[in-house]
């Protein structure tokens, strides 16, 4: 045992538990085990700690030397110890190499030298072991050797062994210390790998953060909308992939702390075998130097003088070398406890770093797999896109080419007007000239020339008309000659005047209406020529005595009062016309006939003249034709380019305004290419529905191909609208769809509140090349107003308008009215009878007009309904007919002229209470007797009057209609409405933008557009004004009212208005007129109040 107070054969077997407990850590490993534990196992076996050495015992005194013993022969251990600790170190050298292999590349090198380095360790202890218990024996043999030498053999034998044995001790001490400086560098080692640790740990944290810092600013940004254009769906991939770079940067940074702490571990581990590995050394060194002191206390005793003195303070030596050995043990006991709960904790924190690794690297694949979709995407999107702009390329190409092949066009025709127009005033100039020199040739070549079908015959017969109406007034008062012929009240001198001459007049005043005159002034004369040209005025002379005329004396009257003046006649005179006054307000004009004198020669002149005015009249009249139509075109081509401008933006708007609810990809489908339609059901009544289909068709349903039902699905989890892809077939102009929640037609529908949904395809061609567009309609619109022929409201408006605009999109629209004896017929273009029919026990004419460029029929009974001077009114007068019976025979009369024209129309339109009997009277009186095909529209445009006969056509109507969403909402609860409301829509009222155009309106003072506004503005004011009798305070704002004067329109606020407006110094005038003679009185009656305060501010046209 020697002074190690350690059997070598317990320690032998120490260590073969301990070989044996790391292979199986290390099987165990191979087999799945946790990394971190298997390492601890590894490292720091369940053994004992070193037990330290017992104290050394004091040497017994040599016995007298016997024969010499032969030398014990040193053989290598076999006992069964050794053999298990051969065994465990091989099998901890192949576990250690096993589980190395499963290791990464660049882990394998590092394990497989760690392996290596334990088994030579291990293979050093035994082999140091051995040579311990071999100098055992050889220190047993040279003992026995000893026992036989003579006492000074036995005292050199002493030294020489104590020789020996310091020696050895000094080998163990410098090995301990070398184990020393190894665990000193295992520890410094550790450090660095902790603080490696420590800063991978840092590093993750800032990652960490600013992955938070990210997500709470992403959390606070607003939703992304629904991805449509490649732009968006750039976006949202850009978005991923900032994620998933985000989430790598973060997997990154926790696989480098996993590594960090992983290498920590392992240098934990490694200063665990280190302590171990350098306290084995320690006790071997001590258990050398204990050996030593032993000797050297064996060889001092020979020459000691009081050895058992020697012996006592070599024990006390022991015992104090026993206490320092003690404290050595306890430390290294102590250091390698805090060095496996050091390996401990580190084993605790790689494993949490690794757990925490592989989720990140699990989070940052499955945003990298993200981004990668979303780029997918947004690329599909770029390209189609890319398609989209190439066919747009390509088709603003076409549309260049267009535009410039329109430039040259347009170039060639306005070099051909700039020709022609020459050419026109060439030909007039010649024209002109033919007739100033033979005016009645000139003449009857022209008109042979209209006769024969050349020339414009309405224009030559306007010129007639003019010239006739002009020069024709002044032949007959030439041929009728002087009038009143001259005698008892006047006289002229000479009798023919020449023209460039002078003519006398006399004028017996006392004889006229003016006799008066002579008791407080004088006569005054006005005259002119040729109908009142170059107008003159003089006081008359009197006339003193007798006097000739013509040098015959004028026969002398009692009372008589003569005056007379004499006039230049100009040199262009035809006729000489005169009138007498008082110089005020009284007058004599022959009983408004005028008093007129021919001049000499002037009705030879006068048919010259005709016939030149005539025919210069004409040239004129054309040239003025050409020029208004030539701008009447341009302003066409203008408002052709507003409108569908105006119809392409307003598209455009229905189209964003429905988008929340849905959306088709490519906005502007392509017959013959796929769309996407996107839907979103949480806006509608699908909200639902826990699927949607898509079920539809093409060309307003008529086509034979179908639209599903198409199953529709969300491209992107996180999105709202399901998406459903389809082929547009080549043929389609407008595409027809529906939602439902099942395939077989049952559950839930979507049908746009029964109007269905419709998208318009473009450039769909039938068979043959052909552009194939949807169908025209012919619509009959009933109504009793339309503007501006008989208006009384917004309802002759809407009508107007509505037709206008449904015959620009190609229908053939008619509108019927009654021949009301107040219509404005200057507004109507080629009126004229064309038919009748009897029915209602009367006849009924027939007439036909363009109004606004509608066709327009006028329905006149000779019951005389309309000829009561009004549009609306007669409840209030004393005939036996109110408004109601007037409305409602018109109603029917009008289906009864479309049986009898054999029209069918598809949309008969009908307005408000005035004519909703037509809904029932068609159903029940026309539908099943000749007019069948029509179907019913009826617009709401005044809820306040007639309610049952509303409720009767709401019943009766196929789809009913007001004039806006928000009057449909607040109407919608009304007793005439409620149980119709499923077919009851708001469409919003607008304007004609060519009627109300002041770049076209020949009601302005000046046409204008938005560049020229304010100057138009102005002169609309002025001309207002002056129409008003009011002066034009530019500095004072300007209220104009045009409105019915009914209890709907709120009379109180008009007259409100009005009082505050001109109390504030605003100028006002007021259009309007109310059907109830009372309103009309009290705005009459105000008028009158006002106008003493206000006389200069305003004004009311009543």
């Amino acid at each position: 045992t020697g002074a190690t107070g350690m059997n070598p054969a317990d320690t032998k077997a120490q260590r073969a538990a301990e070989a044996k407990a790391r292979a199986a850590a290390a099987a165990a490993y191979m087999n799945g085990g946790d990394e971190a534990t298997a390492l601890m196992g590894i490292a720091a076996p369940e053994a004992a700690a070193p037990t330290p050495p017992a104290p050394p015992k004091p040497p017994t005194p040599p016995a007298p030397p016997k024969a010499p013993t032969p030398p014990v022969k040193v053989v290598p251990m076999v006992d069964d110890e050794a053999s298990a600790l051969a065994a465990g170190q091989a099998a901890e050298t192949e576990a250690v190499q096993s589980a190395a292999k499963k290791q990464k590349e660049e882990e394998e090198a590092a394990a497989l030298a760690a392996a290596e380095a334990k088994a030579a360790a291990a293979q050093k202890e035994a082999d140091e072991i051995a040579a311990a218990a071999m100098a055992a024996e050889q220190a047993a043999a040279e003992a026995a050797k000893k026992a036989a030498m003579t006492q000074s053999e036995k005292q050199a034998a002493a030294k020489q062994y104590f020789a020996a044995q310091a020696d050895i001790a000094a080998k163990a001490e410098a090995e301990a210390k070398t184990a020393l400086e190894e665990k000193a560098k295992a520890i410094a080692t550790a450090k660095a790998r902790a603080l490696d640790a420590a800063k991978a740990e840092l590093v993750k944290l800032q990652v960490m953060n600013k992955v938070e810092t990210e997500s709470k600013i992403r959390a606070k940004m607003p939703p992304l909308p629904q991805a449509t254009t490649a732009a968006q769906k750039a976006k949202v991939a850009a978005d991923a992939i900032a994620q998933a770079q985000t989430a790598t940067e973060m997997a990154a940074a926790s696989e480098a702390c996993s590594a960090a702490e992983k290498a920590a571990l392992e240098a934990a581990v490694a200063i665990i075998k280190v302590i171990e590995v350098a306290e084995e050394k320690a006790i071997i060194a001590r258990a050398t130097q204990n050996d030593a002191t032993e000797a050297k206390l064996a060889a001092d005793i020979f020459s000691a003088a009081d050895p058992e003195a020697l012996k006592a303070i070599a024990a006390e030596g022991a015992q104090a070398k026993y206490a320092l050995d003690q404290a050595a043990a306890d430390k290294a006991k102590g250091d390698r406890a805090a060095a496996e709960k050091a390996a401990a904790d580190r084993a605790a924190s790689a494993t949490a770093a690794a757990e925490k690794a592989a989720a990140d690297k699990a989070i940052a694949k499955a945003q990298a797999e993200k981004a990668i979709a979303a780029d997918a995407l947004a690329k599909e999107a770029a390209a189609e896109e890319a398609a989209i702009a190439q066919a747009a390329a390509e088709e603003a190409a076409r549309i260049q080419a267009e535009a410039e092949e329109a430039a040259r066009i347009k170039k060639e025709k306005e070099e051909q007007e700039i020709a022609e127009t020459k050419a026109r005033a060439k030909a007039m100039e010649k024209a002109k000239a033919r007739a100033k020199k033979n005016p009645k040739q000139a003449y009857k070549d022209l008109d042979k020339l209209i006769k024969s079908g050349e020339g414009n015959a309405e224009d030559w017969q306007a010129a007639k008309k003019q010239a006739d109406e002009t020069i024709g007034h002044l032949l007959h008062v030439v041929k009728n000659g002087t009038v009143p012929k001259t005698g008892d009240h006047w006289f002229v001198e000479p009798a023919m005047p020449e023209a460039g001459g002078e003519v006398t007049v006399y004028y017996n005043a006392a004889a006229t209406n003016l006799a008066g005159v002579k008791q407080y002034g004088s006569i005054t004369i006005n005259s002119g020529c040729n109908n009142w040209e170059e107008p003159q005025k003089e006081v008359m002379q009197p006339v003193k005595g007798r006097f000739k005329v013509l040098g015959k004396p004028v026969k002398a009257v009692k009372g008589s009062w003569w005056q007379k003046a004499t006039v230049d006649v100009p040199d262009d005179a035809f006729v000489m016309d005169f009138v007498f006054s008082d110089g005020g307000s009284e007058y004599d004009n022959n009983n408004r006939a005028d008093y007129h004198v021919p001049i000499d020669g002037a009705e030879e002149q006068l048919d010259v003249q005709r016939y030149r005015q005539a025919v210069e009249l004409y040239h004129d009249l054309v040239e003025e034709r050409f020029v208004r139509e030539k701008k009447a075109a341009i302003r066409k081509e203008r408002r052709d380019k507003i409108r569908m401008k105006s119809k392409a933006a307003a598209a455009e708007v229905t189209r964003k305004q429905r988008e929340h609810v849905l959306f088709v990809d490519p906005p502007q489908p392509l017959a013959g290419e796929t769309v996407r339609v996107h839907y979103n059901p949480s806006n509608t009544c699908m909200k639902t529905a826990a699927e949607v289909y898509i079920v539809g068709g093409w060309n307003r349903w008529s086509h034979i191909e179908n639209i599903g039902p198409i199953k529709m699905e969300r491209s992107d989890p996180t999105q709202t609208h399901v998406v459903a892809e389809f082929q547009v077939p080549a043929d389609a102009y407008k595409m027809d769809f529906v939602f439902a929640s099942s395939p077989d037609g049952t559950g839930m529908f979507d049908n746009n509140n029964r109007l269905d949904y419709h998208v318009p395809i473009k450039g769909g061609k039938d068979i043959g090349g052909n552009k194939v567009g949807e169908k025209p309609m012919h619509i009959v619109s009933v109504s009793v107003e339309m503007a501006p022929i008989a208006k009384v409201g917004g309802l002759g408006d809407v009508v107007t308008g509505l037709g206008r605009a449904m015959k620009e999109e190609g229908h053939r629209v008619e509108v019927v009215v009654p021949k009301y004896d107040v219509i404005n017929y200057e507004a109507i273009q080629d009126f004229k009878e064309i038919t009748g029919f009897a029915w209602g026990s009367t006849y009924n004419r027939v007439f036909h007009g363009i109004v606004e460029g509608v066709d327009t029929y006028f329905i006149d009974p000779e019951n005389g309904m309309f000829q009561v001077g009004m549009i609306y009114g007669t409840d209030y007068l004393e005939i036996p007919m109110t408004d109601a019976e007037r409305f409602g025979f018109f109603s029917k009369a009008a289906l009864e002229w479309m049986l009898q024209s054999n029209r069918q129309p598809d949309i008969i339109h009908c307005h408000d209470w005035q004519t909703a009997p037509v809904a029932r009277s068609y159903w029940e009186d026309y539908h099943k007797f000749g007019l069948s095909n029509p179907r019913i529209v009826f617009t709401i445009h005044n809820l306040n009057y007639g309610a049952p006969l509303i409720k009767e056509a709401m019943t009766y109507s196929q789809v009913s209609t007001t004039v806006s969403r928000t009057y449909r909402e607040e109407v919608s609860g009304h007793e005439s409405i409620y149980e119709n409301l499923d077919k009851f829509h708001g469409v919003v009222n607008g304007i004609d933008p060519d009627i109300w155009d002041p770049a076209n309106d020949d009601f302005l003072p000046r046409y204008f557009d938005e560049h020229e506004c304010n100057d138009g503005k102005a002169a609309a004011r002025a001309a207002l004004c002056a129409h008003s009798n009011i002066p034009n305070k530019t500095e004072a704002p300007m209220i104009g009212i045009v409105t019915r004067l009914t209890t709907q329109k709120g009379i109180h606020l008009i007259k409100h208005g009005i009082m505050r407006s001109l109390e504030r110094g605003c100028q006002v005038v007021m259009l309007g007129s109310a059907p109830d003679p009372e309103v009309q009185q009290s705005f009459d009656q105000m008028f009158h109040e006002l106008k003493q305060g206000y006389h200069d501010f305003m004004c009311f046209h009543l």
